[in-house]
């Protein structure tokens, strides 16, 4: 028997169940508290801050050389290309008549014109022209062979960035377009967002060549008006155009690739913007700096070389959005 001095065994109490911690246990024994959703998007915020981006010109001559080291296989992707425009889109007859355009411009104005405005004032006529074609459906076709264009230049960059042996042309139109109806989905998504930037365009020019904008004040909020309408489609252009590129991985779906696109730029959408906008302004003064001298000394060679420049500026625009995305990554 036990004696009386022994104490007696202290009764269990009941301990009401509770949550579990939101903690985990690190290798080394450290206890973490789970971050909740503001925490984890201000951690976010500060990581993606630090790390900064390459500038503008640098991811251009980094996509120009990837380019150039793998110019057998673009080059023959963009000769397709252009083969496939001339014949469905610009036609074999296409006819050059920038130089009598020149030459009637020169004798309508009676020499009033210099050779240097003159030059400025074709050149932006030509730019006009650019993706026109003749017929109905020359649009339509430019469409679809934007498309499959794009499609096998994306697969073609993902594969020469993975340093993947024997790359093939025709590979790239047979596997680049496994994806074809979720990249259309997210192509059309781009489209509904270049509506803004359309819409404010459209009523800055009927306003303008009614001449409604009289005074100094309506100029103004007109100028307002329409760069807001720009910025607007810009900063969603910023994250959806990089879905072209999420989207194009096999089993991706436009929702998804959308919403991944939309992480990737989160809390860097106006430095991707400035990259972005980058792109035209160094296309325009390059092509500029090429194609007016052409126009003043010899006009048929412009129109040639303006159609070549638009042909493989479609693989400069992709490499470009292509080194862009991956530093993000």
């Amino acid at each position: 028997m036990p004696s009386k001095t022994q104490k007696k065994p202290a009764k269990k109490t009941k301990v009401a169940p509770t949550k579990p911690l939101t903690v985990k246990r690190t290798e080394d024994g450290l206890r973490l508290r789970k971050l909740t959703k503001r925490q984890n998007a201000k951690k976010l915020k500060v990581v993606q801050k630090s790390l900064p981006l390459p500038p503008a010109w640098k991811l251009l001559g980094q996509s120009l050389r990837h380019l150039y080291r793998n110019k057998k296989l673009f080059l023959g992707i963009l000769i397709t290309y252009g083969v496939l425009y001339v014949l469905f889109v610009k036609g074999i007859s296409a006819n050059f008549q920038l130089g009598n355009l020149r030459q009637n411009l020169s004798e309508t104005l009676g020499g009033k014109l210099s050779s240097l405005n003159t030059g400025i004032a074709l050149y932006g006529l030509l730019l006009g022209s650019a993706g026109s074609g003749v017929g109905d459906a020359a649009g339509i076709y430019q469409t679809v062979l934007v498309i499959i264009i794009s499609m096998a230049l994306i697969w073609a960059l993902r594969q020469t960035y993975s340093d993947q042996p024997k790359v093939r042309i025709r590979d790239a139109f047979y596997k680049g377009t496994d994806q074809l109806v979720p990249f259309i989905l997210v192509s059309l998504v781009l489209l509904v967002q270049c509506l803004p930037a359309l819409i404010v365009g459209s009523l800055y020019s009927i306003v303008r060549g009614g001449g409604l904008l009289v005074g100094t004040p309506e100029q103004v909020i007109a100028l307002i008006v329409f760069g807001l309408g720009m910025l607007w489609t810009l900063y969603m252009l910023s994250s959806s155009v990089f879905a072209l590129y999420i989207v194009t991985l096999r089993g991706a779906t436009p929702f998804a690739s959308l919403k991944a696109a939309k992480h990737l730029v989160r809390f860097r959408r106006w430095f991707i913007v400035r990259k972005l906008f980058f792109l035209p302004v160094a296309l325009l003064v390059f092509s500029a700096l090429l194609l007016v001298p052409l126009i003043i000394f010899a006009a048929t060679l412009a129109e040639v070389t303006f159609m070549l420049f638009t042909i493989f500026v479609i693989g400069v625009v992709h490499s470009y959005l292509y080194s862009l995305y991956r530093s993000l990554l």
